[in-house]
């Protein structure tokens, strides 16, 4: 499965999981962990006055139980959700725990990629504190997408079905630098801590890539507020920090090999100037605004430090590496 088809698959799974619901959410956990595990993982369905004991789903040979809640209204349902999980967790103590001694507890939660919430986090760490043994862990959309990505392509199509043939979509485009900077554009201002600190490895790369002061700070003010970043991809799969990063280095790559193309460069600036604009410019979506703009900026300011995008020491045949 090729990077297109598997984040046309991650769109298929993202709209199930947002619109499942109760039952259908506990089901679409079930079906990832049964592909994920086989036999390995059990599904535990209520019976009648027993109920299920605490217990939606479990690794019996890793002693790992889950216990699933997936509201309608995640935010509306945390302080219900911490009380549950507290709960259950004394329910499985004492009906299974003798049958399979407990060595993990995660509370999966149909969070719809909001993250995980801070009384349902302090709740789970009560537990383990009272429980030194047992870790407890939240589980939360971002970490079952995580899962369903890094199963084969015929257990990922036995769950969200076909997928479609990219080359038959004429705006596959990328549409995970639209739903990032859609994220970070409707983030509070005040939801992240800017970065103060000196940056002096981001220093030595924007000189090292031969680049002017005025893109030199644009990098900089970007890299200061990549939290929101961090932020986004803390509530999603890692698969989405690596297809975006493989995104970037794509249009970096075109954007240098472009520049062949170039019948002069202007005065004051360098090949590496005129590289690095039509790579910033080809980023930003047809009707971006300023403050769309200003996420782009965010975002290479993001990887231009840390995920080896502009990369001064690759190989020059390398498609990151700097001109």
């Amino acid at each position: 499965m090729n990077k297109d088809e598997k984040f046309l698959a991650r769109i298929l799974f993202a709209n199930r999981l947002l619109r499942a619901n109760n039952t259908a959410f506990q089901q679409l956990f079930w079906a990832v962990l049964r592909a994920k595990h086989g036999q390995d993982f059990v599904e535990v369905r209520p019976q009648g006055a027993i109920g299920d004991g605490g217990n939606d789903g479990y690794l019996p040979g890793d002693g790992h139980y889950f216990q699933v809640y997936g509201p309608i209204d995640p935010s509306a349902k945390v302080e219900y959700a911490a009380g549950k999980l507290s709960d259950d967790f004394q329910k499985v103590l004492s009906s299974w725990n003798q049958i399979t001694a407990m060595k993990t507890y995660s509370f999966v939660f149909n969070d719809k990629y909001e993250g995980t919430y801070t009384r349902i986090a302090q709740a789970l760490g009560k537990i383990e504190l009272a429980n030194p043994l047992i870790k407890c862990r939240p589980y939360t959309a971002g970490h079952l997408e995580g899962e369903f990505l890094n199963l084969s392509e015929d257990r990922i199509q036995s769950i969200v079905g076909m997928i479609p043939d990219p080359t038959r979509i004429l705006t596959v485009d990328y549409g995970v630098m639209k739903e990032v900077i859609a994220h970070i554009m409707h983030s509070p201002a005040k939801a992240v801590q800017p970065r103060f600190e000196e940056l002096p490895d981001l220093d030595e790369k924007i000189r090292l890539n031969y680049l002017c002061k005025a893109w030199g700070d644009l990098i900089r003010s970007g890299a200061r507020q990549t939290g929101h970043v961090d932020d986004y991809f803390r509530k999603n799969s890692t698969f989405m920090k690596q297809a975006l990063r493989d995104h970037l280095v794509e249009i970096y790559a075109k954007s240098r090999d472009d520049s062949r193309l170039f019948p002069s460069i202007p005065s004051g600036m360098s090949l590496e100037d005129l590289v690095f604009d039509g790579f910033r410019r080809a980023l930003l979506p047809d009707d971006a605004t300023v403050a769309a703009e200003r996420v782009v900026d965010i975002l290479i300011g993001y990887y231009f430090e840390s995920c080896g995008v502009f990369d001064p020491h690759a190989p020059k045949d390398s498609p990151n590496a700097s001109p």
